[in-house]
């Protein structure tokens, strides 16, 4: 591991005179040339710098690149130089940037000083700055010489602020919280931590397919993201309301089958979907009501018994007398046609079944389709296999009569949008907007 200082070479003024510059920490350099201040400041700061890379334009190799061989000599004399070729108007990328690249490797660090160049330079330091994380080199900080206020400014934070923004985007895209536990390691927000937390636990659940944990884990993701927004990090603050926007007001179990499908994390939304939806038709309030009179099947202790309810009671009607209606089915008949006959006849199934509705009964057929749709879709995936088994068929046969895509011609991007016009199916339809 190496530490190299990076800068642009300012033109040399023959008629500069030497100037005091206050610093961040500690006593007061002096410096003449444009970059030779903040250098110094540097190589005190932070000691143990091997290399300073500097790119060079023709007219400051004839003007300042001797003086400020000497001032590194005088002040450091054991700091390599190096000289990028850059001439302005040239392209950046295809120049000082392949040199740099040639010059670092993964686990150096680097310390911008941005004083120097054209007008554009101190963008092309950031630009360096974000293609060298992606390699393994870190910026561990940036200065500028204010030559009016003689005084040397630290901008290491403007670089952190971008690992902060580039952390938000990987917390909010694939619920990674690597980038922004090495933003904050040196802080101590609790708040902060706590989302962090709360965010790294709702993703391991999801990937590990925790099933019965997921929606304890979407309360504490909720509780911690309201208790950030007054956290004492204002960019965090400002940052937290377009994350909260991803989520919506609250975390729900197809707002976050939604944002696994956002994220590319299509089997983690098969899972969240065929384990937790059956859980949230009966609990969420905005479909089917359970009132005392309906069976309660039994559950085993590894069974969540909403979903069991949704399963094993709900979606076989058609095999359980009523008082008021007939089965269509034996009562040891476990093909999955039991659901499609629950769900043909759904009206007649609901006669003194124990259930009552509290959405269209169109809307109610919709979910169980698509639930039987991704669940077979997600069993052929676990079990690796092409083609449908008989039983299987039989119920494709039919869904595909609903508009469908055949299983065997599924492709990943197929099911993508199955399980989004699932999730898109379950929002409650105001009964404004009911047909009657």
């Amino acid at each position: 591991m190496a530490r190299k200082i990076i800068l642009f070479l300012s033109e040399y003024k023959g008629n500069a005179q030497e100037k005091s510059y206050r610093c961040p920490v500690g006593k007061d350099i002096a410096g003449t040339q444009t970059n030779e201040a903040p250098v110094k400041y540097l190589l005190r700061q932070y000691g143990n710098v091997e290399e300073i890379l500097c790119i060079v334009t023709s007219k400051a190799k004839e003007t300042a690149w001797l003086p400020f061989q000497d001032m590194i000599a005088r002040t450091a004399q054991d700091v390599a130089l190096t000289e990028i070729p850059y001439e302005e108007g040239d392209d950046f990328t295809d120049g000082p940037l392949t040199g740099i690249m040639e010059k670092v490797q993964a686990e150096d660090e680097v310390l911008l000083e941005t004083t120097g160049g054209f007008r554009n330079a101190v963008m092309d330091l950031l630009l360096l700055s974000r293609i060298l994380s992606y390699t393994g080199v870190k910026t561990i900080g940036a200065v500028y010489s204010n030559y009016p206020k003689t005084e040397i400014e630290d901008l290491s934070h403007l670089i952190g602020f971008f690992d902060l923004v580039g952390g938000m985007q990987e917390l909010t895209s694939f619920g990674s919280v690597k980038t922004l536990r090495a933003y904050y390691r040196r802080t101590e927000e609790p708040k902060i931590e706590r989302l962090l937390s709360a965010m790294e636990n709702l993703y391991e659940t999801i990937t590990l397919c925790k099933a019965k944990r997921i929606d304890a884990c979407m309360q504490t993701f909720d509780a911690a993201l309201t208790d950030a927004e007054t956290c004492g990090d204002m960019m965090m603050r400002q940052l937290l309301p377009a994350f909260r926007k991803k989520f919506g007001k609250k975390l729900t179990t197809p707002g976050l089958i939604k944002w696994c499908i956002q994220s590319d994390m299509l089997q983690q939304a098969v899972t969240v979907y065929t384990e937790r939806i059956p859980a949230f038709v009966i609990e969420c309030g905005h479909f089917i009501e359970v009132t005392p009179f309906a069976r309660t099947p039994e559950v085993k202790e590894y069974e969540d018994a909403a979903a069991v309810q949704f399963m094993r009671d709900f979606m076989t009607l058609s095999k359980k007398p009523g008082p008021k209606r007939h089965p269509l089915r034996e009562l040891n008949d476990n093909s999955p046609m039991v659901y499609v006959d629950t769900i043909e006849n759904m009206e007649n199934m609901l006669i003194s079944s124990g259930y009552r509705l509290r959405c269209p009964v169109s809307q109610m057929q919709q979910i169980c389709r698509d639930y039987l749709y991704i669940k077979t879709a997600r069993n052929m995936m676990n079990h690796a296999n092409d083609s449908a088994t008989q039983d299987q068929q039989e119920l494709v046969d039919y869904l595909t009569e609903y508009g469908y895509a055949a299983l065997e011609d599924m492709s990943a991007e197929t099911l993508y949008q199955a399980i989004l016009q699932g999730v898109e199916n379950l929002r409650p339809i105001p009964k404004k907007e009911r047909a009657h």
